[in-house]
């Protein structure tokens, strides 16, 4: 018997050494999948359309997952701490209108730069004393002021889409301008904060403390991590980046209404979730998030060029969002209790 035992101990050591470990396996999957499925479809659009690899093409999927990248880090930084908002589309959508309206009225565009970030933040100074200090259950209260949010920016505009008869200079080349003609300058304001992000949770203190406090709050409070502060300030941080994401998409689009960032709530959560399956097989963090918003935009991009219906995405990214929970759950070994919603 303990011959058989012997014999069973080094298979599997050879297994291991010789990378046919079923875990091996599995954790290699989930580390990389995401990769491998990003160069598939790029793979896949450019038989399909040989513009598809173009640099301005290119450049322009980048700017496209700009918005959705910077929201996806700033809610990325939430579900790392526990926690959930329903709140920053709206969020965004609202700092877009004020902005906006602002321009209309001729204000100072530096002016309407810092109103729209202090907007965004203290949205995300609310959520953090209803859902950390009240202790109201994050989805339903975001939730709420969700839909306050919304009603908010509907009043401001009456409903309608609104837009200046002028945009100033410096929102020209913040999200609409191109660099060498070429470069979307949304890039560079989407790879700043990706770097910063990545740097902050990845590699300094206050980022480690955030994901040990959402790993397991208790042993956190019972090694002195303020486990409130960390929450609150992914709170802060997420509405800051939705203001970021409302000035950056205002000055793309040169106009707003009620509803302009809602059309990210989902592909935001996607990016999210999707992205956790990157590097750290099922924990969020800021490289794999930056990746999946690449994804997410590379797959609507190819399919508006190769002409696909435009119901054709919504289909996918209901499948893409169960295909990342289910490798979350699966090859993660985690149960959907773990997935913090």
């Amino acid at each position: 018997m303990s011959n058989e035992n012997g014999k069973s101990e080094r298979a599997k050591r050879q297994a291991a050494v010789s990378g046919q470990s079923p875990r091996g396996w599995r954790m290699f999957l989930v580390k990389y999948g995401l990769l491998f499925a990003a160069v598939l479809i790029w793979i896949v659009f450019a038989i399909l359309q040989h513009r598809f690899y173009s640099p301005i093409n290119i450049f322009s999927i980048i700017r496209q997952a700009s918005i959705i990248g910077i929201l996806g880090l700033g809610l990325g930084g939430i579900v790392i701490n526990g926690d959930f908002d329903m709140s920053f589309a709206a969020n965004t959508s609202l700092v877009g209108v004020i902005a906006i309206t602002m321009m209309m009225n001729e204000v100072n565009p530096v002016v309407i730069f810092f109103v729209g970030l202090a907007i965004g933040t203290a949205v995300g100074v609310v959520n953090s004393l209803l859902v950390v200090r009240a202790r109201i259950p994050a989805f339903i209260a975001t939730m709420g002021m969700m839909i306050f949010l919304q009603g908010i920016a509907k009043y401001a505009t009456g409903g309608a889409e609104i837009y200046p008869i002028h945009v100033p200079l410096f929102y020209k080349l913040f999200g609409s301008s191109y660099t060498f003609g070429v470069i979307p300058n949304a890039v560079f304001t989407f790879a700043i904060i990706g770097i910063a992000a990545i740097l902050f949770y990845g590699y300094s203190k206050r980022g480690r403390y955030m994901y040990a406090s959402g790993g397991n709050p208790d042993a956190a409070r019972h090694v002195g991590l303020n486990v409130r502060s960390n929450r609150t300030l992914a709170f802060i941080l997420g509405g800051l980046l939705s203001g970021v994401a409302g000035l950056l998409l205002i000055s793309m689009l040169r106009a707003a209404n009620p509803s302009i960032g809602q059309g990210y709530l989902f592909p935001t959560v996607i990016t999210v979730f999707l992205g956790s399956l990157f590097l750290k097989g099922g924990v969020v963090n800021a490289p794999g998030i930056i990746l999946s918003a690449v994804f997410m935009a590379s797959l609507s991009n190819g399919f508006t060029m190769i002409g696909l219906p435009f119901y054709a995405k919504d289909i996918a990214q209901g499948l893409i969002l169960v295909i990342a929970l289910l490798g979350i759950c699966v090859l993660g070994r985690k149960s959907m209790r773990d997935i913090k919603i």
